[in-house]
């Protein structure tokens, strides 16, 4: 199997997109942690004092949406969910700190809807997130309470931003 890496430089930093199969939990699973434990070496070997800064996790809106009624999609979540937490656990393990993990939607333009909500939004609300922060201390350990926060977060804001959009659009008629 062939692990696809992305380099994204930027100014003040650089990102490392793995392909999803980095991920995957198949029979690979023991060649592809031997793969994870040598890109640890040489992020320690040529950032040792800060080898990783933080994981940025990407879920397919597509595979959420389909997960809730296709048992196949739902074990694939599963599965990815699996792996990325197994190699969130190398990386605390290996450099013996808790970096922060964002976890994103990818491709919510395939939500039905979405594109014209994220189009009615005010052009300075375009380019930021829209999602939920973890309150929490970086050494808090992890309670499965905070899930269920941030789905009623993101369910708040997203029913706020919906009203202030409606109300806004009839003011302008």
């Amino acid at each position: 199997m062939v692990v696809r890496v992305f380099w994204h430089y930027f100014s003040k930093g650089l990102v490392l997109e793995f392909s999803s199969s980095a991920l995957r939990e198949e029979d690979e699973s023991v060649k592809e942690d031997i793969k994870w434990t040598e890109f640890l070496k040489l992020c320690n070997q040529y950032r040792p004092r800060r080898p990783i800064d933080s994981i940025v996790v990407s879920v397919p809106a597509k595979l959420l949406s389909k997960s809730a009624n296709d048992k196949s999609a739902k074990t694939q979540l599963l599965d990815l969910a699996k792996a990325a937490s197994q190699r969130i656990w190398m990386v605390q393990n290996s450099f013996a700190v808790r970096v922060p993990v964002y976890v994103i939607i990818s491709g919510c333009e395939d939500i039905p809807g979405f594109e014209s909500f994220s189009k009615s939004l005010p052009e300075s609300m375009r380019d930021s997130i829209l999602g939920w922060s973890n309150p929490n201390d970086l050494s808090s350990t992890f309670l499965k309470e905070w899930v269920v926060q941030a789905i009623n977060g993101i369910s708040e804001t997203v029913a706020s931003l919906v009203v202030d959009v409606a109300t806004s659009t009839k003011r302008k008629k």
